[in-house]
């Protein structure tokens, strides 16, 4: 059997999977039901830059971890999908290309995640195995496997709604990020940041290209002044918009370790 849940399963487990919550917003790095602090990844893995391990905690949070469990599951894609749905509506491109794209991402992700060969029944991503696939990736290359080249076009498809378009302005870039609850004002100000020139000036929209190398900087990059580091909010915001029962790991800078 599948390790991937359906939606009447995710609907079936009660909010689509909702799991794991505390009320309290005291302990912003050790939530749900595997916790973990953000400390112990970075004194875990002390051959990564503990920049890099914030951001990779940061990006697990607030773009996958969708039902704030601190790990992943179907549950999660299937938010997202639930998501797409709400903004862009049920006869959308988008939502068509995210019913043909998301099982996929959900299934590329448990073979990644899986060391003992039974991928089937890996119904769970951790924090710990999503940062060991991270960790495997070309450092020098600033390249990731396969499933992150699919993950950023589809990233980027969802959010271009201009047909046969490859560049993306602000405001699809707002709908898009939306759909990972980040508000209006918030993904403004992030693409305020991101989208510059090369002489520093601001940009309407940015390329498929220019895209690519935000992607790659996002995830792979330890240096903290590159613009891809914006390329899914605000990493330093202490705490989302979204309304989840958590804060936000704590602030991406030095000073917070």
């Amino acid at each position: 059997m599948s390790g991937r849940r359906n939606s009447l399963q995710a609907e079936n487990d009660g909010a689509f999977g909702f799991r794991g919550r505390r009320g309290s917003e005291s302990e912003p790095d050790g939530f749900g039901t595997h916790d973990i602090h953000v400390r112990h990844l970075i004194q875990n893995n002390p051959d990564v830059d503990p920049f890099l391990i914030r951001k990779w905690a940061k990006i697990f949070t607030l773009t996958f971890d969708q039902n704030a469990s601190h790990e992943i599951d179907w549950s999660d894609f299937y938010i997202c999908l639930r998501k797409i749905r709400e903004i862009y509506g049920e006869k959308s491109p988008q939502m068509e290309y995210a019913r043909k794209s998301l099982e996929a991402l959900w299934e590329g992700l448990q073979i990644l995640a899986d060391t003992k060969g039974d991928a089937i029944n890996h119904d769970l991503v951790t924090i710990e195995e999503w940062i060991t696939i991270l960790k495997k990736s070309n450092s020098k290359d600033k390249t990731g496997p396969k499933w992150f080249t699919d993950y950023m076009k589809f990233m980027f498809k969802l959010f271009n709604v201009s047909e046969g378009g490859w560049d993306l302005n602000i405001n699809e870039y707002s709908d898009g990020m939306a759909v990972y609850g980040h508000g209006l004002k918030e993904a403004h100000a992030a693409f305020h940041k991101f989208a510059i020139d090369k002489d520093g000036k601001q940009k309407d929209y940015i390329s498929f290209e220019e895209w690519k190398q935000l992607f790659s900087d996002l995830f792979f990059s330890s240096n903290e002044k590159d613009l891809g580091n914006y390329l899914f909010g605000d990493l330093n915001a202490k705490c989302h918009t979204l309304q989840r029962n958590y804060c936000a790991t704590r602030p991406m800078t030095s000073e917070a370790s």
